[in-house]
This record gives structure tokens, sequence and C-alpha cells, in this order.
């Protein structure tokens, strides 16, 4: 709109420039020559506010777009966690048959197997904490534990298993750390 308006006004600036024939018109060359400019600025005008709707609606499509995308992004993991619910409902119900407890115990052992590889595979990753030496930027540590058994600064146990997703931390393993005995 402010275009158009800026344009009118370079017109209107033009005409007061033309000159007149003797009964007080426009010369015909004149005339046709701002006929030219207007339809000339008429025609720019429009491919203006065309390249502005057509810009519009790719807008309004990415945003569509987007918001499926963030609607279904977890389709594939859903759809692989749907198994390991249904594996689980199993053991519940299992529970009732007479089965013994190792075996629904070694069920459930798989179970959650399954459940770790289903997330390895979107790629998540367990933090191996227990034996290796404390890092603050993966671990957390609760308590030291006095003990001749490891070394100094030696996660001893793992009281929360921590993850990364895709190499970033998604959740610190909380540890237990080590710490020489004190000889007396």
């Amino acid at each position: 709109m402010k275009k158009r308006k800026q344009e009118k006004a370079h017109l209107e600036e033009e005409a007061a420039k033309v000159h007149l024939n003797e009964d007080g018109n426009l010369k015909k060359n004149e005339i046709e020559e701002l006929r030219s400019r207007a339809e000339t600025a008429e025609a720019k005008l429009n491919e203006v506010l065309r390249a502005r709707a057509d810009f519009e609606n790719a807008r309004k499509r990415l945003e569509k777009e987007k918001e499926d995308f963030l609607k279904f992004a977890n389709e594939a993991l859903i759809t692989k966690l749907l198994p390991i619910i249904d594996n689980f409902r199993l053991a519940i119900n299992s529970m009732d048959d007479n089965h013994k407890v190792e075996d629904i115990a070694a069920g459930i052992k798989l179970i959650e197997k399954q459940f770790e590889d289903a997330l390895k595979e979107f790629g998540l990753e367990p933090i191996e904490a227990v034996g290796k030496k404390f890092d603050p930027h993966l671990q957390e540590a609760v308590t030291h534990e006095e003990t001749d058994k490891f070394e100094d600064d030696v996660v001893t146990a793992e009281l929360q298993r921590g993850y990364l997703l895709a190499g970033r931390l998604l959740r610190p393993a909380i540890v237990k750390v080590a710490k020489k005995t004190q000889k007396k």
C-alpha cells in the first residue's frame, strides 16, 4: 500500500512537469508516455503483491508442515515401544497362571533388554560408570565410600543410570565415589 502511494506521488510530480499545447491539453506523446509509465508502475505493483501473497502462502504451508512434523515426530519411537508394552502386559497376565518367579523375572529382564535396544536405535546411550574415574560432566556424586578396592575418585556404585541422547547429556548418572580408607 505504501509503495502504491509513493508511485502515485511520483506520477503526480511528473504530471506537473508536462507541457500543455495551445488548447491547454497535454501533448499526445506525453499522454502516451504517462499512460505507459502508469501501466509499468501498476505491473510492478501487481508483481510485488503477487510475490507477497506467494510468500505468505509459503509461510503458512511451512508452519502447517512444522506442526505436523512435531505432532508425529515420535511416531517411529512409539511404534517401536508398542510391542514392549504388549510384552509387559503378557508378563503381568502370566503372574496369575502359576508361573515360577524365576521365569517371570527372566521375562521381565528380556523386556528390559528389548526396551533398551529400542531406545538405543533412537540414539539413547547409557553412561557406563562403575569402575571408571568420576566425571563431573556425566555423573553426579551423592556420597563417598571409603574403600581399598578402588582408587580415589573411581565410581563404586551406580544409584541411578545416566544417559546420553545422540552424544548430549540427557541425565547424569547418580553415583557413589571411592575415597581411600584413612590409615590410622
